[in-house]
């Protein structure tokens, strides 16, 4: 119960950034060392991820034992904010494919189309706005066979 008693507000939020910064910074080193995509990606998961493991093997190991546990409320913090930005990175994925104009307007049938055609499946807009201009037509010219003469 005694750890407790050591974790404040600073301590918390010092503990939820430090996983934030380890991404940070993994990402802007391997930039700067001209790494591509997947590289950047695992570097910045390694940096933000296995500081808190090296940390608290080496307190654990360090001290004797009611100073360990002392010693590791600040590491076990942050390993347990260390999932926060995968897990905001995640949703925040999701809701942009649930609001963007690709995911509404084209389904998979189209999507099929669109490969077997060859189309380039970059600009689903453009393949919209000529089936609609299409459909169109076709309402237009169905109408003007209806009017009598």
């Amino acid at each position: 119960m005694y750890i407790f008693h050591i974790i404040d507000f600073k301590t918390i939020i010092a503990c939820c950034f430090i996983p934030w910064f380890g991404f940070v910074g993994g990402a802007i080193i391997s930039l700067i060392g001209v790494r591509d995509r997947k590289k950047t990606i695992a570097i910045c998961i390694e940096t933000g991820v296995q500081n808190t493991a090296v940390a608290i093997f080496f307190l654990r190991l360090t001290f004797p034992q009611p100073e360990a546990d002392l010693a590791l409320a600040t590491p076990i913090l942050v390993s347990m904010a260390t999932p926060v930005p995968f897990l905001v990175l995640a949703v925040t994925k999701s809701i942009l494919k649930k609001f963007t104009c690709f995911q509404k307007c084209l389904s998979k049938q189209d999507e099929k189309k669109i490969n077997e055609n060859g189309t380039n499946i970059k600009e689903p807009e453009k393949l919209i706005l000529e089936e609609l201009l299409e459909e169109k037509q076709q309402e237009e010219s169905a109408q003007i066979q209806k009017i009598p003469l």
